[in-house]
């Protein structure tokens, strides 16, 4: 429930991001892309604005009511996280003596080492 909830809440604060930009206002915002006349043949000549103005305050009631809901949830979470991790470790640590790290070989001596000559 919490899951379905939670989409719910950002699909509800990306269509009130995409009401809020879509409606007229004195900057122009995305509501003057297609003209004035454009928003007011889709609505009607005055819908357009009451439409939009409806549509953002419903959208705005129930992203309160998500996120009032979303907090109520993850207040009345019994216990931490850490309890939960707890639970799923393991519950015996199984003690490992250290190995001795192998002793370094020992080259024998070489030959001394002739240097390539350079070329005449």
């Amino acid at each position: 429930m919490l899951a379905f909830v939670t989409v719910i809440h950002l699909f509800i604060a990306v269509l009130i991001i995409f009401l809020v930009l879509i409606q007229d206002s004195s900057g122009g915002a995305l509501g003057s892309l297609g003209g004035s006349s454009g928003a007011n043949s889709v609505f009607g000549s005055a819908g357009a604005g009451n439409f939009l103005t409806k549509a953002t305050t419903w959208a705005a009631i129930v992203f309160a009511a998500t996120s009032i809901y979303l907090a109520y949830e993850s207040g009345h979470h019994k216990g931490s996280v850490l309890d939960d991790l707890s639970a799923t470790a393991p519950t015996t640590i199984q003690k490992t003596t250290p190995t001795q790290p192998e002793k370094p070989v020992k080259k024998k001596p070489d030959q001394k080492e002739q240097k390539p000559s350079q070329g005449q």
